[in-house]
């Protein structure tokens, strides 16, 4: 393979590209804008992409030259969560951070990988033996995935999730807990007549919490949402919560499964008036892959490193062994807003330090 003397990653045009692809809102379901940008941009390069329908209006965008020959995929998702303030969405930049909606998550990962492909194709005579696929709706139904997975096959896949340069080789599980309780609505006045059911979702709560917290201390666990029904001056008849459960890879899904269930039981046993129901609770396999999916040892001499914390892209992704490797970190991403922009990507492997120039990362993932 000969090379040109030219050849080499072309920092303007990847900065530029960053800035117009973070410019572009492009919310989950509602792609076609970055998608038409893309698909102009590609083409313009020199690459051969290919338009994979998803839906009526949507579809990924697949750079797979050599089929027979592609060792590995680079995967990247050009959505992002919808917009907490539509009035500051664009390109921000402050020394070597550059903020902005879905600056880190991931179209950092977009960014990157593009011009490594362009990149490559101007200084080789033929294409690398890897594909791209810039995917759509990983934010929520990751139907842009399952899509991918269902036409192509890549022995490898690297995923351009932010994990600060840090090779992450495998990835957290995931469950997810809706918990309801209910109750007879009432007077206010008459609250100590009867059960309420914010206080017994408060009491399940602080169970099941203090179980993960002790018995599973390796567990990372978030009450993400606790609400009742509106009942103005009145006890509510409902009580609704979400929990998620984050599982690194060893830990035995199953059983915490099980166990969750268990103290759902237990109270309902112990308290004749007890009244919950675990109405949903969807697991991810420990490794955060599917079977077809798991991750397998690493290249060369990389070590494993912390796995990935969820953020979906892998769930659905390519069969083979799947990395997730890129700049910016999650720690960081998800700090509280200090000025514009709601997401943000180191332009190299520094971060900011909390409470400086940070950016706020979508609290939805």
């Amino acid at each position: 393979m000969t090379t040109k003397p030219s050849a080499g990653i072309k920092a303007r045009r990847l900065r530029k590209l960053l800035h117009r692809l973070v410019d572009i809102y492009s919310p989950s379901g509602k792609e076609e804008e970055i998608l038409h940008f893309l698909c102009g941009y590609l083409k313009r390069h020199g690459l051969p992409v290919i338009m994979q329908p998803v839906d009526t209006n949507r579809y990924n965008l697949v750079v797979n030259p050599s089929p027979d020959a592609a060792a590995a995929v680079f995967v990247a998702h050009v959505d992002t969560v919808v917009a907490y303030d539509l009035d500051h969405l664009g390109c921000v930049e402050k020394g070597d951070i550059i903020g902005g909606l879905g600056a880190a998550d991931m179209k950092g990962g977009c960014a990157a990988m593009i011009e490594a492909w362009i990149s490559f194709m101007e200084a080789a005579s033929s294409p690398p033996p890897v594909a791209l696929a810039l995917v759509v709706g990983e934010e929520e139904e990751g139907d842009g995935a399952q899509k991918l997975v269902k036409e192509y096959h890549f022995p490898w896949a690297l995923i351009g999730e932010p994990t600060d340069l840090h090779p992450c080789l495998a990835h957290y599980g995931y469950i997810e807990v809706q918990l309801t309780a209910t109750g007879r609505r009432m007077h206010a006045s008459l609250a100590n007549q009867g059960r309420n059911p914010v206080e017994t979702m408060l009491q399940l709560l602080l169970k099941i919490s203090h179980f993960l917290a002790s018995e599973h201390p390796e567990l990372v666990y978030n009450i993400r949402d606790l609400s009742s029904a509106r009942a103005g001056f009145a006890v509510p008849e409902r009580c609704n919560a979400w929990l998620d459960i984050h599982l690194p890879p060893t830990a035995p899904l199953g059983e915490i499964s099980a166990e969750i269930e268990e103290i759902l039981y237990r109270e309902k046993q112990l308290h004749r008036k007890f009244n919950a129901s675990l109405a949903a609770l969807q697991p991810l396999d420990s490794t955060g892959l599917p079977q077809p999916f798991r991750c397998k040892p690493p290249l060369g001499s990389w070590n494993q490193t912390d796995p990935a914390r969820p953020r979906s892209t892998g769930k659905g992704s390519c069969p083979g062994r799947v990395h997730f490797l890129r700049p910016g970190a999650v720690r960081v991403a998800d700090l509280l807003r200090h000025y514009e922009g709601t997401d943000c990507a180191g332009t190299d492997s520094r971060q900011p330090e909390p409470g400086s120039t940070v950016l706020r990362r979508e609290l939805s993932s």
